[in-house]
């Protein structure tokens, strides 16, 4: 498995974070990507449409743990299928 610089950086700074006992309350889009297993494009488009509500430290948008577990939950059990006709 291969991890970007980006990646490997939020995973140590999770990972000294666990070791001190910080709970992270909030993720900026990066890091709820990370976190989430998906893109920022898609976590942008799910605010976009209102699926996914962020809070804002001035122009940053952030990503309560509460939250984003809230729209992971509401993901289909099954993928899209596409039907031919």
């Amino acid at each position: 498995m291969a991890f970007t610089a980006n990646e490997l950086r939020s995973i140590i700074h999770d990972e000294i974070h666990n070791a001190l006992g910080v709970r992270k309350i909030a993720y900026t889009m990066r890091e709820a990507a990370t976190a989430t297993g998906v893109s920022v494009t898609l976590l942008n488009a799910a605010i976009k449409r209102g699926d996914l509500t962020a809070s804002y430290a001035g122009t940053k948008p952030l990503l309560t743990v509460p939250e984003l577990e809230r729209w992971v939950s509401s993901f289909p059990s099954e993928p899209w299928r596409i039907t031919y006709r």
